[in-house]
């Protein structure tokens, strides 16, 4: 019986040392005047628009298989089937390392393109004492065109079938409705074409 009643105060003694370094915690939240500092959270409801990168970053360990569709045009009628038989897509897996940190790799059928890239959300915003306008996020990728080439007699070099993408997006939330994004981008590919004689 005694060695029950001292499990049970050594229980409630953890419990109650647990309870008051939970308290200190939310208590170092506060600033003096009462006022807390709140990350701003789903700007955008998913780390894409349409076809676009967004802001958001996955959750620390949250490993996602990606599956991308997008339509030719619509104007070539029900030959095409308005545009289904141009369709391309790209299958994708994605690993976020930290909160802020994705690394990603995928397949195109589009020239039968390989990706990788690497996404990292450096600035949030804020609201509260430490008030911060707007989240930015910097994205990288290089991908790798593996089109046979057309010509037999003409062999492209890998250095020329590698193409690179840099962004540095800039968001903001409004409110619970709106959110907008500046993204600028550029895009580099190793070999372009160009007409003969030029």
């Amino acid at each position: 019986m005694l060695k029950s009643i001292k499990i049970l105060l050594i229980g409630l003694a953890v419990c109650i040392v647990h309870k008051a370094t939970a308290q200190d915690e939310l208590m170092s939240l506060i600033d003096t005047d009462g006022k807390i500092t709140e990350r701003v959270e789903a700007t955008f409801k998913g780390t894409r628009i349409i076809s676009t990168q967004s802001v958001e970053t996955r959750g620390s360990g949250t490993f996602d298989v990606v599956f991308m569709h997008r339509f030719g045009t619509l104007n070539t009628g029900a030959y095409n089937l308005w545009g289904l038989d141009e369709a391309w897509i790209r299958l994708g897996a994605e690993y976020a390392i930290s909160d802020d940190l994705t690394l990603g790799i995928g397949r195109s059928s589009y020239e039968k393109t390989y990706d990788g890239f690497l996404k990292y959300c450096f600035l949030h915003q804020q609201t509260g004492v430490k008030n911060f306008p707007f989240t930015s996020t910097a994205f990288a990728s290089m991908a790798i065109n593996t089109l046979k080439s057309t010509n037999p007699e003409q062999e492209i070099k890998f250095s020329s079938r590698v193409s690179y993408t840099w962004q540095l997006m800039f968001a903001r939330k409004i409110n619970r409705d709106l959110s907008v994004q500046l993204s600028p981008t550029l895009v580099h590919h190793n070999l372009v074409e160009t007409p003969i004689g030029e």
